[in-house]
């Protein structure tokens, strides 16, 4: 196994997906996605050689599936929200995850509008985050061996 730097050459090729739980009144299940896309940054890496030229083939890489050691992101320039399996919700679920999500009985936010969703309002009604996704558009990357 060697190290590597890992670097998009591309702009907002990186994008971090936090993978929220939570639970409805109810007792229904709901999971949430919160993707930041970012301008810049590089990963370095752990990787044999083998896995590096798997990854060198490929397009878009979720980094996650290696070993990170470090990663470095720079000016986040996007942010998308989504509900996961949101066709098994009805609309009074929908209603209330949105109440849950933006902390507000009487909200006109809306998770299917993308609105914007603060981390605390999601740790104020006891949803964790489960999982930290990276990955890369990686079509035009530097790899630099350390």
């Amino acid at each position: 196994m060697d190290k590597y730097i890992i670097i998009p050459q591309k702009s907002k090729s990186i994008y971090k997906e936090q993978i929220w739980s939570g639970r409805l009144y109810n007792g229904r299940d709901i999971i949430v996605s919160i993707v930041d896309i970012y301008e810049s940054g590089y990963f370095k890496m752990e990787l044999s050689k083998t896995d590096l030229k798997k990854i060198m083939k490929k397009d878009n890489v979720v980094l996650n599936d290696y070993k990170i050691i470090f990663s470095y992101l720079e000016d986040k320039c996007g942010n998308f929200n989504f509900l996961r399996n949101i066709s098994h919700f009805s609309e009074n679920d929908i209603n209330e995850i949105n109440k849950l999500l933006y902390d507000d009985v009487n909200t006109v936010k809306d998770i299917r509008n993308n609105d914007f969703i603060e981390l605390y309002d999601l740790e104020n009604h006891w949803f964790t985050c489960n999982d930290i996704i990276y990955g890369i558009e990686c079509s035009n990357c530097l790899y630099e061996k350390l």
